[in-house]
């Protein structure tokens, strides 16, 4: 496994988010029943504020946080929102190399790696 350790803090960051969000949907199903099924008044509004507190603010601060680590492991759009393995990172870093075209004409590669990041070339 050739993966840097910048790549695996957002792995680790990433499925942490997802069980976030997943968490975070759950509670609102959750607390939306008691909103609806509550003892009293104060509990009934109590829970239906928490609902709309998750809604209005938590949820879309995970969500947006979930895509954003997301995008920066190159996730396809139909991935995002998943959990993911280590065997879907690697898929997703077997690709490291772009080719284009200099000014003049010679072929150049160009790695997605950030710069400062020891490049191996070896699998």
């Amino acid at each position: 496994m050739n993966i840097s350790h910048s790549t695996m803090d957002l792995f680790f960051a990433y499925n942490r988010e997802v069980g976030n969000v997943s968490s975070l949907e759950k509670a609102i199903t959750k607390f939306a029943d008691y909103a609806n099924n509550g003892q009293t008044p104060e509990m009934r509004e109590r829970y239906a504020q928490a609902v709309k507190d998750i809604k209005e603010h938590h949820l879309p601060k995970a969500r947006e946080q979930l895509d954003s680590l997301g995008k920066s492991l190159k996730l396809e759009d139909g991935k995002l929102g998943q959990p993911l393995s280590l065997e879907e990172l690697e898929e997703t870093k077997k690709d490291k190399t772009r080719l284009s075209y200099s000014h003049s004409g010679d072929l150049q590669s160009y790695l997605d790696d950030p710069s400062g990041e020891y490049v191996s070339t070896k699998s």
